[in-house]
């Protein structure tokens, strides 16, 4: 199973973090840990006076038509899920929340959390030119032939020639969905969903860590390289819908073990795919890891450097509660080279680095999921 190990490589390589104190971070936005426990604790109240809900559903979509009957006209579905987990995505006032959490048919009442982005020198660093070299059962070349890789990100540039140059069958880039405009194009107009795909399987003017990959790519995040859970766990159940071997999550956001986002990716593991995502950025403190890499079976990954020591802004475990070990895996997470589409905006320049030859150099949590490796510091808490 060479060819697995070599994109459970890329993958890790995948998720960079953005060091030091960035005040916009994911673990500042829901700053209540209980807030999956007391009523409207962590709901963000928009300025409507509504609020993103994802409601888990004690019997499944059956009983759909009967609660949004009970609860009344205003009530918003962004998203119907049935394939991981069975419930719904909607936006409603925040006064109905205790009617919605009351509900016999309401297993739970979530925030919809908001999720963003976690931000050529990698595959020497993870050993992927020595795979490069070993041939599978069939005698061919192990470089990830034949292995269908779901980047869940901003999105994918597939007219990036290293990425392919085209979208669809016969493509590297064979297929995807675009979940924040709602529409089958998942261009990338942020780039760091195009940094993750270039770091898995570019095959170009700097080669991916598995080169003959396909990508599938899911946009979940905005042009600001931010989204929401919801989002995210539409991507997932897509993501196994169409086949996918190995999906991809560098990003994340506040959570637990047991919310809709991380039991979403426990059952795509469940599933058959192997699912790695960023541990997140909220080092050195313990306890920081996001979700969905908190989930018992999703591949945690941090950042290490190049001395191969853990990075400070890298997420430490245990699992809250449970005292889980978490991270699972380093990689290399800092000054990453991979393709690059348009400058990211969020980065400041000195961090952009595009050098007119649509390559890039980032570092952070999302650059070592696609690249990540085993290592005894992944355990440090």
């Amino acid at each position: 199973m060479l060819r697995y190990f070599l994109v459970l490589l890329a993958a890790i390589g995948l998720l960079p973090a953005v060091p030091g104190g960035n005040p916009d971070s994911l673990s500042e936005i829901v700053t209540q840990p209980g807030y999956r426990h007391a009523l409207g604790d962590g709901f963000e109240v928009e300025a409507d006076g509504r609020v993103r809900a994802i409601l888990l559903l004690a019997d499944g979509l059956a009983v759909e038509a009967h609660l949004l009957s009970d609860l009344g006209p205003g009530i918003q579905v962004h998203h119907r899920f049935g394939r991981l987990i069975h419930g719904l995505a909607l936006s409603l006032d925040a006064a109905d929340l205790p009617a919605l959490r009351a509900h016999p048919a309401a297993l739970g009442v979530y925030p919809d959390v908001r999720v963003r982005a976690d931000l050529a020198q990698s595959g020497p660093l993870v050993g992927a030119p020595q795979v490069w070299t070993l041939t599978d059962g069939a005698g061919q070349p192990v470089t990830g032939l034949g292995v269908r890789v779901a980047v869940v990100d901003t999105g994918v540039d597939y007219t990036h020639p290293a990425l392919g140059g085209c979208l669809g069958p016969g493509c590297k880039v064979v297929g995807g969905y675009d979940f924040v405009h709602d529409d089958g194009d998942p261009l990338d107009d942020h780039g760091h969903g195009s940094h993750v795909a270039g770091i898995v399987a570019a095959d170009g003017l700097l080669r991916g860590v598995a080169p003959g990959a396909e990508i599938l790519a899911y946009k979940v995040l905005n042009d600001k390289g931010e989204g929401y859970a919801s989002n995210v766990i539409a991507a997932l159940e897509q993501a196994v819908a169409d086949g996918a071997d190995v999906i991809n999550l560098s990003l994340g956001g506040p959570g637990a073990p047991d919310d809709p986002l991380s039991l979403a990716a426990q059952a795509a593991v469940g599933a058959g795919c192997i699912v790695v995502a960023a541990a997140g950025n909220g080092g050195p403190g313990a306890g920081s890891v996001e979700a969905p890499a908190i989930a018992p079976d999703v591949i945690a990954v941090a950042a290490a450097d190049k001395a191969d020591l853990l990075a400070d802004f890298s997420s430490r475990g245990p699992v809250p509660g449970t005292l889980a070990l978490k991270p699972d895996l380093t990689a290399p997470g800092v000054a990453i080279g991979s393709t690059s589409n348009p400058p990211i905006a969020s980065l400041s320049p000195s961090r952009n680095g595009s050098n007119g030859k649509r390559t890039r150099s980032l570092g952070g949590i999302s650059s070592r999921a696609p690249v990540r490796r085993h290592s005894s510091r992944a355990r440090e808490t």
